[in-house]
């Protein structure tokens, strides 16, 4: 049982318990569409059937989440679906840990390389990838650029 005030990261496990993590941290998401019609139901089922989510909570709070699959056993490489913070806890190294996290638990997976979309204009965002090792590959799409860490160094 961990004590008040103290920082859990948990792994979320059943699908509701995702969706209801996402829809707590809707306000922080910079993608807002995947909360468009029916959109979120099927994005979330197909992170908890192939992938990973794991959550910071202070309390019972959600503080930040991030969900991932590690699961390419063929490439040896991992991605990251959706990392997200509260802003009141942003630059606080939630999103590191996150990071982290999702580094360890890919490389137990045999992972070699982890890679996660930023978009063009998130410059907060693309500096943070880049401040924790994050290289941009030069390959984009209209919105975003591909960001890719090897797991190896």
């Amino acid at each position: 049982m961990s004590r008040k005030n103290e920082f859990v990261l948990e792994k979320l496990e059943k699908l509701d318990e995702i969706i209801n993590a996402f829809l707590d941290l809707k306000d922080f998401v910079y993608e807002k569409t995947i909360f468009d019609g029916n959109y979120l139901t099927t994005y979330v089922e197909k992170i908890h059937k192939y992938g990973n989510t794991f959550v910071i909570k202070r309390d019972t709070k959600i503080i930040g989440l991030v969900a991932f699959y590690a699961n390419d056993l063929v490439k040896k490489y991992a991605f990251i679906t959706m990392i997200v913070i509260r802003k009141d806890w942003q630059k606080h190294g939630f999103g590191k840990k996150l990071i982290e996290l999702a580094k360890k638990e890919s490389i137990s997976a045999g992972m070699t390389t982890l890679g996660l979309w930023v978009h063009k204009e998130n410059l907060n965002a693309r500096g943070f990838y880049k401040k924790i090792g994050f290289i941009e590959t030069g390959k984009t799409n209209k919105k975003q650029n591909f960001a890719i860490i090897d797991l190896l160094e």
